[in-house]
């Protein structure tokens, strides 16, 4: 997996993160009085995707836009802090930058999680320069695998998913995606797409309450959207593939149950896509996948996946 290539698109978030202990009630109202000890921030959404990339030995290159406000600018600073490249990061003043705040004990446990997350679209400008950084790092050869990121936070407007499908498709790249429920149906003929039972249940309208129901929601995807395989995980249960041809396989989960699920949609989908340009085998691609969605289920807080600390984890579960 290795030096590939990969051009990761998709909504940036600013992930901050309060830990605090709770001993006692709040004298203002019957609510937990949190004592902070530490604060943090880092880039999340598809700036996890790209330091799960980073992890598995890939060479990340990721494009965005962010809100042309105070959010937006921390953000940006983070990135270089992290040595991320932030020439393809575009200030959209029709967007407002995502801000995610999650509250936790010191062992990492969730108290509260707050959002600011303004319902906006991309402007068509900015779509367009997106478009064309797209083009421009497909012509230099430097893409071998496209990941779309998609958080439902205004990134991904229609335009844009068609311009970028139709550039990989005449490139001759594959995509992989994991799309929210508002552009679901809008990925069509993609290579991958690798969602959860909750938001495969949203986009189909079809329940998950046994095998059955799954392979119907698996199905109707596939077979609506034309693409070439998708994937459904539900870390404490494993997998469902579907691909085209009537196959459908279920992976056994590899852990009996989870920590915490921050972070696991990313290891998964970085996993899957740089494993099938590799071996362009969607069973052997999601049987690693489903180890690295289980290595980051089992640990507390946001953990990024690395190809060592995967061999080390399937080595235990052998």
């Amino acid at each position: 997996m290795a030096g590939q290539g990969v051009l990761i698109i998709g909504d940036l978030l600013l992930d901050k993160f309060i830990f605090g202990d709770v001993s006692r009630v709040s004298p203002e109202a019957p609510v937990p009085l949190v004592d902070i000890i530490d604060e943090k921030c880092t880039i999340g959404g598809a700036g996890n995707m790209l330091n799960n990339i980073r992890g598995l030995g890939g060479k990340p290159h990721l494009i965005s836009a962010v809100g042309n406000d105070l959010d937006g600018d921390y953000l940006l600073g983070e990135m270089k802090k992290m040595s991320i490249e932030s020439c393809n990061i575009f200030r959209d003043k029709n967007l407002r930058t995502t801000v995610v705040c999650r509250v936790q004990t010191p062992a990492g446990y969730q108290l509260l999680r707050l959002e600011k997350n303004p319902i906006m679209r991309l402007s068509p400008s900015t779509a367009e320069r997106i478009t064309k950084s797209v083009k421009s790092l497909v012509c230099d050869k430097r893409i071998d695998v496209i990941i779309i990121s998609d958080y439902g936070h205004g990134l991904m407007v229609p335009s844009l998913i068609l311009d970028i499908t139709k550039i990989a498709r005449e490139a001759g790249i594959k995509v992989v995606v994991n799309p929210k429920k508002e552009n679901f149906w809008f990925y069509e003929g993609v290579d991958i797409i690798r969602t959860n039972r909750r938001e495969a249940s949203y986009a189909t309208g079809i329940t998950p309450i046994n095998e059955t129901s799954i392979r119907n929601i698996g199905s109707k995807i596939l077979s609506t959207l034309g693409c070439r395989a998708v994937v459904i995980s539900w870390v404490e249960e494993g997998m469902a593939l579907f691909e085209q041809g009537g196959r459908v396989e279920f992976i056994p989960p590899v852990i009996d149950r989870f920590v915490d699920l921050l972070g696991v949609g990313d290891a998964i989908t970085a996993t899957l896509a740089l494993s099938i340009n590799v071996s362009n085998n969607f069973r052997e691609a999601a049987e690693l996948a489903n180890y690295a969605g289980a290595f980051v289920a089992s640990q507390k807080g946001l953990v990024v996946v690395n190809k060592d600390d995967l061999r080390d984890f399937i080595s235990s579960r052998s």
